[in-house]
């Protein structure tokens, strides 16, 4: 993995070691946007003619207190061109770029483009898949700059160059076809910005030819003898993430960014049901989804019916907090008792999702009763999760098979 770039490194005092009869100074890095070089700066005068060493102490933290809050707003020490294009670098890694405005000055070049359509992205799609976005682009325009092909024209871009970095990628992290066609829809749809600004008239993103490693990623359902393995070890160690299992299983919510930033305010313990907020949700929309008896009852058994509203339900000392647990924690979590129960790992905590919606077909539901369970947009979206997860589930053939 690449290692990230700082663009500045923070003003420091250099004391010297507190003697007064040597030189001391102020000294803050800053990464030229031109040129891609981290430049030193520092300041002697500000302490030539000042004898008291609690003196320049106090100078220093008044400097370096501006300089800080200078740097804080965005400002460069370096001066402003007027050949050059300001905007809002969506791609840098840098969390000091985050942290300190995201301003870099480049010529209008693919970074440009790229930084513009992630800024029109962020508000069109919820924060996991933005981040999702933000990746692929980040990938694409590393490669590009690699290649020293940053500096092309946009309009040559095409069909042959896009098949060269999905081969590369490929190649360079073994990724699946599942994860190569992620990053061609991610790159059509940039494409397709790019058409709308009429700054491209054809979309290179075509005719790319299948690739990718052929893995089956599905997490599996859980057997019904593993299943109650896990189910009493997951009681007894973390009743918290029980919760989680539950949440899944019963009423399909998702362990990403549905379960983990779910509030307590968003459950209708009178009217049992679950709403799963637009903002958390994978299909962007509000929904309410049904809750069953058993998932009632292990909310109230964790108390999480007179906890405060305001709560996320999954916090970090395993009851609501104020904040809500990290978002590979639950999951941890469960890899960590089905290890060391020796499961299988194509058991994952999203197994509890496949596993329930398994149950629901086994008792005899019908594809249209899954489909609003599942909160799937269409019919066929759940034809085709049935067909792949959980396979022909004929009673005919499973009981009534004639005799050989």
């Amino acid at each position: 993995m690449a290692r990230k770039k700082a663009i500045v490194i923070l003003p420091r005092l250099i004391d010297a070691g507190g003697d007064v009869s040597q030189k001391w100074w102020i000294e803050y890095s800053y990464r030229n946007p031109r040129t891609g070089i981290m430049k030193r700066f520092r300041n002697y005068t500000a302490f030539s003619s000042v004898p008291s060493a609690k003196k320049r102490y106090s100078i220093a933290a008044q400097i370096i207190s501006e300089l800080n809050d200078k740097i804080k707003s965005g400002w460069s020490p370096f001066s402003e061109e007027e050949s050059l294009y300001v905007y809002e670098d969506e791609i840098t890694y840098s969390a000091v770029a985050e942290n300190y405005g995201k301003l870099r000055k480049s010529n209008r070049n693919i970074r440009v483009y790229l930084s513009e359509f992630l800024s029109r992205k962020k508000s069109e799609v919820n924060k996991k898949s933005y981040q999702t976005y933000q990746s692929k682009i980040r990938s694409f325009c590393a490669y590009l700059e690699q290649n020293q092909l940053d500096g092309i024209d946009i309009s040559a871009i095409n069909s042959n160059l896009i098949t060269k970095y999905l081969t590369y990628k490929v190649d360079t992290k073994q990724l699946s076809r599942p994860s190569i066609s992620k990053y061609q829809q991610i790159l059509y749809s940039f494409f397709e910005y790019l058409i709308g600004q009429k700054l491209i008239k054809e979309n290179p993103v075509c005719n790319i030819p299948d690739m990718g490693l052929v893995k089956d990623c599905t997490p599996y359902p859980i057997s019904e003898r593993d299943r109650k393995v896990l189910s009493e070890e997951i009681k007894k160690l973390d009743r918290q993430l029980w919760l989680a299992c539950c949440l899944m299983y019963y009423s399909a919510i998702r362990p990403g960014s549905e379960i983990r930033l779910m509030k307590v305010g968003d459950i209708s313990f009178e009217g049992r049901k679950i709403i799963v907020r637009s903002d958390i949700a994978k299909s962007n929309r509000t929904d309410a989804v049904d809750m069953p008896t058993q998932l009632y009852e292990e909310l109230v058994y964790q108390h999480v019916d007179i906890a405060d509203p305001d709560l996320y339900i999954f916090g970090p000392y395993g009851r609501p907090g104020t904040v809500p647990v990290g978002v590979n924690t639950l999951r941890n979590r469960f890899n960590r008792i089905r290890d060391g129960l020796g499961l299988s790992k194509t058991y994952k905590l999203y197994s509890w999702k496949h596993t329930g919606a398994e149950a629901l077909a086994d008792n005899g539901a019908s594809t249209w009763e899954i489909q609003a369970h599942l909160r799937h947009h269409s019919v066929e979206t759940t034809e085709r999760y049935t067909s792949k997860r959980l396979g022909n589930r004929n009673a005919r053939i499973k009981n009534d098979f004639l005799d050989i």
